[in-house]
């Protein structure tokens, strides 16, 4: 079953207007039981990520996965431009975004998008980052001891992403071990 949707989804037109002819390198996607083997998993340029709180659509219905594409010229363009940040990476999140569980609608991912919790967006977009340019993330640090800037190379593959414990709650309320309660919701 595997090797007959891999056969399909290489079969595939994936071509992109601009693109080098040579192949994509393949980025091991983040497998789940609900992803796995998916067929929009296994083709190249995609990734399946679990949400961490996941998107809840007007019935109720809980979508806690999303595949998500590389970026293209156009989502570098909108990257690049000027204008409030929050709206361009919604719109690069939207249009990279090509499932979302079981949606598959361009409209009604949009619509989740502006609706989806900070938590989620970071998620997928970490996930773009990661399709589109690797799973290194190359950067200087600085030690605060010594105070020697150094070349590290971070994983992007070990960022860990907890799901909430109850996706379908929007506020839950925790008591500390002092006593306190501490009322929280996700954030949009």
């Amino acid at each position: 079953m595997k090797e007959e949707k891999l056969e399909q989804a290489e079969s595939m037109d994936n071509s992109v207007v601009g693109a080098p002819e040579e192949p994509i390198e393949r980025v091991t996607p983040i497998e789940t039981e609900r992803t796995k083997g998916h067929l929009l998993d296994v083709g190249p340029g995609m990734l399946a990520i679990d949400l961490p709180a996941g998107y809840i659509d007007s019935n109720g219905a809980l979508h806690s996965f999303a595949v998500v594409r590389e970026m293209r010229g156009h989502e570098e363009d909108i990257l690049a431009s000027s204008g409030p940040v929050v709206g361009r990476l919604s719109a690069i999140i939207t249009n990279c975004i090509v499932r979302l569980g079981d949606v598959e609608d361009r409209r009604t991912i949009a619509q989740a998008t502006r609706e989806m919790s900070a938590y989620d967006r970071m998620a997928i977009f970490l996930a773009i980052r990661r399709i589109s340019l690797g799973d290194f993330y190359d950067c200087m640090v600085t030690c605060p001891m010594c105070n020697v800037e150094q070349h590290k190379a971070l994983d992007l593959r070990e960022v860990e992403i907890i799901p909430m414990p109850d996706r379908m709650a929007r506020e839950r309320v925790d008591k500390l071990s002092s006593g306190i309660e501490v009322r929280w919701h996700i954030l949009r």
